[in-house]
């Protein structure tokens, strides 16, 4: 009888034990939040440049820059944008931003080139 009593109490310890366990692989991520793209100018002379910066948090995060006209400078959270020296109008930078969860977020900034 103690053997079953005892059973029974380190069963009942070991499951309260399990289900009271912390999800670990979660306590350490921060969700993504891209809150603002912004570029230093928006207006520029065609061949000049300006920095962009994203602004975001999370965990582990990842910038993915593009552009549809033009040269993106460097990596990161900050870039430098080189408008194209013969192609004056509007152009779309875009930075897409993904997190160690593969969450995905995107913004895009536009830039006149005069």
């Amino acid at each position: 009888m103690n053997k079953t009593v005892s059973i029974a109490f380190f069963l009942i310890v070991l499951a309260g034990a399990l289900s009271c366990k912390k999800d670990t692989d979660n306590n350490n991520v921060t969700p993504l939040e891209f809150t603002e793209l912004k570029a230093d100018d928006d207006t520029l002379y065609a061949g000049s440049s300006t920095y962009i910066r994203a602004t975001a948090t999370g965990t582990d995060l990842i910038f993915q820059w593009s552009a549809t006209a033009g040269d993106i400078l460097g990596s990161g959270a900050t870039v430098q944008y080189a408008a194209p020296p013969c192609v004056s109008g509007s152009h779309q930078i875009t930075c897409t931003i993904k997190d160690a969860g593969n969450n995905t977020a995107s913004k895009t900034v536009t830039i006149i080139a005069l």
